[in-house]
């Protein structure tokens, strides 16, 4: 998942957090309309250039992706709840890429799971 979304050039070490349906997608917008409406998984690199990818496994193969950014820079309040609202309004299905089993056991060796 990582490396095929994120296509950086080396494996960085990740944090895997999970978030439950109804939790909120911007930690800065407690409204209760602008939550994510399934479970979702984070994986975030060790450093902001590495990315964040957040996505949310389905039964066939494919996950949705939340194109949520990494830090929320919109200066009021009407631009952080648009931004955030987008983030619903933009969710893609993609296909779960089968990965180099290399590098998604580098991934696998170095990660951090936070519960």
């Amino acid at each position: 998942m990582w490396h095929d979304f994120t296509k950086t050039s080396r494996p960085p070490k990740l944090t895997v957090m999970f978030h439950e349906a109804g939790s909120y997608i911007n930690p800065y917008m407690e409204e209760s309309a602008l939550v994510y409406p399934e479970d979702v998984v984070l994986l975030m690199g060790e450093y902001g250039a590495d990315g964040m990818v957040v996505y949310s496994a389905q039964d066939d193969d494919t996950v949705h992706v939340y194109d949520v950014p990494l830090r929320w820079q919109q200066h009021t309040a009407e631009d952080m709840r648009k931004a955030t609202k987008q983030v619903l309004e933009t969710v893609t299905t993609k296909k779960v890429p089968k990965g180099n089993t290399s590098t998604v056991a580098q991934i696998l060796e170095t990660m951090t799971v936070e519960k």
